[in-house]
């Protein structure tokens, strides 16, 4: 069974947990939000998203080292 807070487009995904760089250094995501529309600040949680949407900069992140970002501060590690 699907968990309902899972948005894939395929299999090349990013999810809670998993370690990305961001402008502040590696960090992992303590939380995910997709939005609307790119840099919007709110959105719907999310537990796994593609990496398509953080190219399309609708994901906001919450990251262990005590910041959030928007998705074009983020890559894979």
């Amino acid at each position: 069974m699907k968990n309902k807070n899972t948005l894939k487009l395929g299999d090349n995904t990013v999810k809670l947990g998993d370690t990305v760089m961001s402008r502040f250094g590696e960090a992992r995501i303590i939380t995910m939000e997709l939005t609307d529309r790119p840099r919007e600040k709110h959105g719907r949680k999310v537990d796994e998203v593609s990496w398509f949407w953080v190219e399309q900069n609708r994901v906001v992140f919450d990251l262990d080292n005590g910041h959030w970002s928007y998705s074009e501060n983020i890559s894979q590690v």
